[in-house]
């Protein structure tokens, strides 16, 4: 049987009682603390920060482009005959002359060619001699004809006056003197015909010999390009220079036109570098640039900026004005900084990361004292390469965070250690 015991429920109740009251008070301390209490800033490392002194002075406004150092002469050399490669002798990055030779190409077919053409070129020749001899004789002969019955009318011509001048004087009969006349007359024609062939018997000569001399030319054409054809199985440099490709291989075929090799001027270069396409649009031909060729500086001008864009990004040729270091080579990597224009007296500091010619950001600005760091607005203008132009927001003397703070972007303020 169990005994009530009034006093000790009242105890227990107390004692819940308590603990509830005990809990609130707690749950409510935390959230006030949660919504009342501010955090100090968030303290970082300055060691691991880069800063900049904003100033005001000359900025100059340089693109910085990298590209290669490339031949302004250079010639390809073509295949003038199509053919096998039977042997290579000069390699690429040797130094050749104009009779340097490169390959050798074998064509049996085409070495065929050309000694036929030379046969068929000598045969047409020996035509063309048997065809003068034959003309000239036909010619000779209707010479030697026109000038018989020339010779033989002159005669008939004089018996002719003598008769009738016999006859006037009654010394010739009449009969004899019309003889005379008719002889004259008949002579007269045939001197007439005579003339008249030998002028064909000339102009068809002229006619046959052009004929045949457009034969044999027209077979010396021929066999002269089979033999050009033939001499180029032997691929030389043409010109003296620096072999600078050459990727033919021992037994490779090639067609005619195919390039076979390069040979450039290794003295005369230029620079060839690709700046960004947002930026081009700032070059003008004739900007002064400098030059790295890696081996030493080397001042130009811009001469060409392409039209076209590839990849993002615009090409610019740079001509040299003074001479290049010893060692620089065609293809060798370079860099290239361009100066597009000079400002005297602008607020400039060094470029933040991640910061854009004409726009806004916030940024860090260290206290007097260096132990903080808060964040302002500020408008940027004109960039360069290591420089931005500072609009408004900051003044000459003024500190401030140049590395990445992406991290600490929501921060309004942040300590230095």
């Amino acid at each position: 049987m169990d005994i009530q015991r009034p006093e000790l429920a009242r105890k227990n109740k107390r004692q819940r009682l308590l603990g509830k009251i005990a809990t609130g008070v707690i749950i409510a301390g935390i959230t006030s603390f949660f919504f009342l209490h501010k955090p100090g800033p968030i303290a970082v490392d300055q060691d691991l920060l880069f800063t900049a002194e904003v100033k005001r002075g000359v900025m100059e406004q340089k693109l910085r482009g990298t590209g290669e150092l490339q031949p302004i002469d250079a010639r390809w050399i073509s295949a003038r005959s199509a053919g096998r490669v039977e042997r290579i002798h000069t390699l690429a990055g040797a130094a050749v002359s104009p009779d340097t030779l490169i390959v050798d190409l074998s064509n049996p077919e085409l070495v065929q060619k050309k000694q036929n053409a030379e046969l068929e070129l000598n045969t047409v020749k020996a035509n063309f001699r048997m065809a003068k001899a034959r003309l000239d004789s036909n010619l000779l002969q209707s010479e030697s004809a026109l000038r018989r019955t020339e010779s033989e009318f002159k005669q008939a011509e004089l018996a002719a006056k003598i008769d009738k001048q016999l006859f006037d004087r009654g010394l010739e009969a009449k009969q004899n003197t019309l003889r005379s006349q008719l002889q004259y007359k008949q002579l007269q024609s045939q001197l007439s015909l005579e003339k008249r062939r030998y002028q064909i018997a000339k102009e068809s000569l002229k006619a046959e010999l052009n004929a045949e001399r457009n034969r044999v030319a027209q077979a010396k054409a021929h066999f002269e390009l089979l033999a050009s054809q033939v001499e180029g199985l032997q691929v030389k440099a043409g010109v003296a220079g620096l072999l600078q490709k050459q990727d033919l291989k021992e037994g490779q075929r090639v067609v005619v036109g195919q390039s076979l090799a390069q040979v450039v001027n290794p003295k005369n270069l230029k620079a060839v570098v690709r700046v960004p396409e947002n930026q081009a649009k700032q070059l003008t031909l004739g900007q002064p640039a400098l030059v790295d060729v890696r081996n030493g500086k080397v001042t130009g001008k811009v001469t060409r900026i392409d039209p076209n864009v590839e990849a993002g990004t615009v090409a610019v040729d740079i001509a040299f004005t003074q001479p290049l270091p010893e060692g620089a080579r065609p293809n060798s990597s370079i860099e290239a900084t361009v100066q597009v224009e000079r400002f005297d007296n602008v607020l400039h500091v060094t470029r933040p990361a991640f910061s854009k010619a004409q726009s806004k950001a916030r940024l860090f600005r260290l206290s007097n004292d260096g132990e903080f760091a808060e964040q302002v607005d500020v408008r940027f203008g004109r960039t360069s390469i290591n420089t931005i132009e500072i609009v408004e927001g900051l003044i000459p003397g003024d500190i401030i965070i140049s590395s990445d703070v992406t991290e600490w972007a929501q921060q309004d303020r942040i300590r230095l250690n």
